[in-house]
């Protein structure tokens, strides 16, 4: 495991939503659903799923997840949010320069690589009041074709460690 600084990263379109959860399986059965519709659609997605955490509520024990999933774009996105308005979309995703960690999909080696995060963070002492309850890490899951979760990208946002983009 290792911590390697990246430049931005442009994943394309992609197709979004919004869910407040209080477990992976609410997310996992929402993105089994959207790529059901993306088939039916005939839009294809890259096997890809992109996560970011945007608030908690401690007092539901839930977390409102931003999903993103990057699709091969064309004329048909249109019609899709139109028919499935609960989606959005994004003509071009981006992630801001930063760090990033691999992992393999395993709880143990993702908790290594948010204290990897947390010392990167400790290097900065312009981030007195940083909070990482705020969770900026952006998951980048790589999902097989029968849907399993082969590992994850995980990055860390170069402005949230107070630099620019």
């Amino acid at each position: 495991m290792q911590l390697v600084e990246t430049k931005q990263i442009d994943l394309g379109a992609v197709i979004c939503f919004i869910k407040e959860v209080s477990n992976a399986n609410q997310i996992k059965a929402e993105l089994e659903r959207l790529v059901d519709k993306l088939k039916k659609s005939n839009i294809k997605h890259k096997n890809l799923t992109v996560t970011k955490v945007i608030d908690k509520n401690p007092v539901k024990k839930t977390v409102l997840m931003e999903v993103s999933v990057p699709i091969d774009a064309n004329d048909a996105i249109g019609s899709f949010i139109e028919t499935y308005p609960k989606y959005s979309s994004v003509a071009c995703f981006k992630i801001s320069s930063g760090y990033k960690i691999s992992i393999p999909n395993n709880m143990n080696d993702f908790k290594a690589a948010v204290e990897m995060f947390l010392s990167k963070l400790n290097e900065n002492p312009d981030l007195d009041s940083f909070d990482l309850y705020g969770n900026p890490i952006i998951e980048v899951a790589k999902i097989a074709h029968d849907g399993t979760i082969l590992g994850f990208d995980l990055y860390l946002e170069n402005k949230c460690l107070g630099g620019g983009n």
